[in-house]
């Protein structure tokens, strides 16, 4: 029984020593890649200046093309939208990039269904991961309930988030460190004819939103001017949005309906790369043009 036990004890040891190994390897090849996903970037960002910045979902990736707005105004931006970005993640990149002496005349949010989207949301969680342990990424998640296991747990974060920043991503980490982001600067069109539903049905709630109240205080302790927006739909149902918004956020414009034509969209939600040149000019007329 004895030597059961110091087997099993050795094991059980052996496998926390692995585990403890491959969570510090994997992170340093996370921390140390500059340019793989928007996190990194920002991580590594220092002292820079920008006009803008614009900071939401995939229908913002999709819909802002900041190469556009230089060519036409010669102002400075990027687009600093994610595939799933609620509120929550706003505010993670709003206090990512204030933090390293970087500033911005305005920060543009998009914002609609994702009002209601105050906790963390999987894709771009996973993307913070990697870097859990450091001061900022710690205290903004500390109050979420799946914090402490994924904080203390050596590994587990990697097993649980293992198809966004498994063994697959880390190697693409150390090899093939992408700067895609630079070229486009963030923008990310798609070329497709309209599929699926015609309407999309949207119920905003919540009287609040604390994620976005303490992202507008970011905003003005560092001398930069929040504005939000909502981004065309196909068509939609149930919520107005000026309704709803214009009482509850400064600086608000409703473009929910400024794109009827169904060739502009991909689908009731996202446009096609016709649709956001037509859109990324709409904008530029409305906050760029003197």
């Amino acid at each position: 029984m004895r030597r059961f036990l110091k087997f099993a004890l050795t094991l059980l040891l052996t496998i926390v020593l692995v585990l403890c190994a491959l969570d510090w390897g994997m992170t340093r090849i996370h921390q140390h890649a500059k340019h793989r996903g928007i996190f990194p970037r920002l991580r590594h960002a220092k002292d820079i200046h920008y006009d803008y910045l614009v900071i939401g979902s995939s229908r913002v990736a999709c819909h802002i093309d900041p190469s556009q707005i230089k060519e036409a105004t010669g102002k400075s931006g990027v687009n600093l939208a994610r595939l799933g970005c609620g509120s929550d993640e706003a505010l993670l990149l709003t206090k990512l990039f204030l933090a390293n002496g970087n500033h911005a005349d305005r920060i543009f949010y998009q914002v609609d269904y994702s009002w209601e989207e105050t906790e963390p949301m999987t894709k771009p969680l996973a993307s913070a991961m990697p870097f859990l342990r450091e001061e900022l990424f710690r205290d903004h998640y500390r109050e979420w309930k799946d914090f402490p296991k994924l904080y203390y747990v050596p590994f587990l974060r990697y097993a649980q988030f293992a198809p966004e920043i498994g063994f697959r991503e880390t190697v693409m980490a150390l090899v093939q460190d992408s700067k895609s982001f630079d070229d486009a600067r963030g923008f990310s069109p798609v070329n497709a004819n309209f599929r699926g539903s015609e309407v999309f049905k949207v119920e905003l709630k919540s009287p609040t939103n604390p994620k976005l109240e303490a992202a507008i205080a970011l905003c003005k302790e560092h001398n930069c001017e929040p504005h939000f927006f909502t981004s065309p739909f196909f068509a939609t149902e149930g919520t107005d949005f000026e309704a709803f918004f214009s009482s509850k956020l400064p600086n608000y414009k409703d473009f929910s309906n400024a794109l009827t034509d169904k060739h502009w969209f991909r689908d009731v939600t996202h446009l096609n790369v016709s649709g956001a040149e037509e859109f990324t000019r709409i904008f530029i007329d409305e906050y760029f043009k003197d």
